[in-house]
């Protein structure tokens, strides 16, 4: 038995976004992130080798946003798959202005 097998790394997907990723619910009292439900989902379909980060900050504005995704993205290292998630009504007021 090789106890000092090299293992291969945890492929990540990074949820990153605003209040809707960290999962802001019950106004605040709960939370509940929807990468919670992606890992549990993925492991129901036999999928274990995926670890899913959760990088949403509630009440972060886009300007913000984009200051700090190279700095996650550098801490995840290893990421395939990326999920943005900012909150509709921000999205939609910069868009009228």
């Amino acid at each position: 038995m090789n106890f000092f097998k090299e293992r291969k790394p945890r492929r990540k997907i990074l949820c990153f976004g605003d209040s809707l990723t960290e999962g802001f619910w019950m106004n605040g009292f709960k939370f509940h992130p929807y990468s919670l439900r992606l890992t549990q989902c993925l492991k129901e379909n036999n999928i274990k080798d995926v670890e899913c980060v959760t990088a949403g900050v509630s009440g972060e504005r886009s300007t913000s946003m984009v200051g700090r995704l190279p700095r996650i993205i550098q801490k995840v290292k290893i990421l395939e798959i990326l999920f943005l998630s900012i909150h509709v009504n921000i999205s939609l007021f910069i868009l009228m202005l």
